[in-house]
């Protein structure tokens, strides 16, 4: 079911980036406007708005203090971790007044990873000479696809340079259902020790979808050029980063960061 979902909102982001591409196609095909022309863009009151998409690739950072658990026994905290982000999507901007456009975005983004991992050295076991604590080592990795709106403010501070400053509140929902996690249990000192269930110092602990997972709320900034492609065409490297204000999940403390360099991709409409 989960994988049906997520193959839905892919379908449907990338049908709407098909029929821009193509308009975008025939904008290429115009006469490319010079930078002067395109800082008058910006100041331009014939100007409706604009639409486009984009892509960001990324870092997520993870703030934890997760639970261990193994055996039902709490077995010592998470730390803080990272992994790999990716975010598409599609893109509005209304112009409000001269240099500011209200900015508007719904996609699909990554926020998985893993976390710092944690230390078990509370039991002791017999070995050469006498017993001897037992380290273990516990990791915990998890995938977590959103579907993200957010709604913003885009600011042009400068005449006569085109970049432009983009912020606002980022809202995230979970795609529960394709949330998944895994947790593993590594015993790394003394050497030859093994678990009876798998006969070696490796064993998966638990693994499955993420509970107690809810909707998380943001802030995002964003730093961006454009440079034009076509008559009413631009694309705009940009560097964005996301800060969280409420948690992932509801019974302790998980937040994620994002910092993200993508390219978007802007059609003028008149």
């Amino acid at each position: 079911m989960h994988q049906l979902i997520r193959r839905k909102i892919f379908f449907f982001i990338t049908a709407v980036g098909i029929v821009l591409f193509g308009t975008i196609s025939q904008a290429v095909a115009q006469p490319v406007k010079s930078l002067d022309q395109l800082r008058e863009t910006s100041k331009d009151d014939r100007l409706a708005f604009r639409f486009g998409f984009y892509g960001d690739f990324g870092r997520n950072y993870h703030q934890s203090q997760a639970h261990v658990y193994c055996c039902d026994e709490g077995c010592g905290i998470f730390g803080n971790g990272t992994g790999r982000s990716y975010n598409f999507g599609l893109l509005v901007e209304k112009p409000l007044v001269k240099m500011l456009d209200l900015a508007l975005t719904v996609g699909y983004a990554e926020r998985g990873g893993a976390f710092g991992f944690a230390i078990d050295s509370s039991m002791r076991v017999l070995s050469t000479g006498g017993y001897t604590k037992l380290i273990r080592q516990h990791d915990y990795t998890a995938q977590l696809p959103e579907v993200i709106t957010s709604l913003g403010v885009r600011f042009t501070p400068i005449k006569k340079l085109p970049f432009y400053l983009t912020t606002g509140f980022v809202y995230s929902i979970p795609l529960a259902s394709s949330s998944n996690f895994k947790q593993t249990d590594a015993i790394t000192s003394p050497s030859g020790v093994v678990f009876p269930s798998t006969n070696t110092n490796f064993k998966v602990d638990s693994e499955g979808t993420i509970s107690n997972i809810k909707s998380s709320l943001g802030l995002r900034g964003a730093i961006g050029y454009p440079f034009p492609l076509g008559k009413d065409l631009t694309a705009s490297p940009e560097i964005n980063y996301y800060f969280p204000l409420t948690q992932t999940r509801a019974d302790y403390l998980w937040k994620i960061a994002t910092l993200e360099g993508g390219v978007a991709i802007r059609y003028n409409i008149y």
